[in-house]
């Protein structure tokens, strides 16, 4: 599949065309992120950070 946009940097960012963007990004915490808007507005940094975090911290061990 190939998915072109119009690109968005805090120069050029749109709120219409933002609004009406429908691909979506799915975070590790559920939200949807808009792909319009994933790049510009820092969720790729809060994303990044999260996926991190999972990384370094070890899932707790089940005992049972």
């Amino acid at each position: 599949m190939i998915n072109t946009r119009d690109f968005m940097d805090p120069w050029t960012f749109n709120v219409k065309n933002a609004m009406k963007c429908c691909v979506e990004f799915l975070t590790p915490d559920g939200r949807m992120i808009p792909f319009c808007t994933y790049n510009t507005v820092g969720y790729r940094e809060q994303v990044r950070d999260m996926l991190t975090q999972n990384l370094e911290t070890p899932p707790p061990l089940r005992r049972g």
